[in-house]
């Protein structure tokens, strides 16, 4: 199985449709394998990676736009809290160009 590291964190790598069999809570992140070169979209924290990582995800439509064809997911923290500061760093080091966008839109769909 491919691993890729992201701000110190491992990961994962799988297809796009592979998340169903992980039920776990993690972080997961979509990226774009181009060659060599290796791109993070959009990062996220999920209670049930099976149940909230799929093309219903507010930040899908947007990541496939921009080439999105791998989840990278990380299962190194069940706690919410740890969930949340791990991506807190990730997105900081990493800077994925939907973080912002996304999460407004999700924020917004909630109500």
């Amino acid at each position: 199985m491919r691993e890729a590291s992201w701000a110190g964190l491992e990961f994962t790598v799988l297809g796009r449709h592979d998340t169903q069999r992980v039920r776990a809570p993690g972080l997961f992140a979509f990226a774009v394998r181009d060659g060599g070169k290796l791109t993070l979209v959009y990062a996220g924290e999920a209670q049930d990676i099976a149940r909230e990582v799929g093309p219903h995800h507010p930040a899908w439509v947007k990541a496939l736009e921009l080439g999105f064809n791998e989840i990278h997911i990380c299962l190194n923290a069940g706690e919410r809290l740890d969930r949340l500061q791990l991506l807190s760093r990730l997105v900081r080091a990493e800077t994925p160009a939907l973080n912002g966008e996304a999460d407004e839109a999700a924020a917004r769909a909630a109500g």
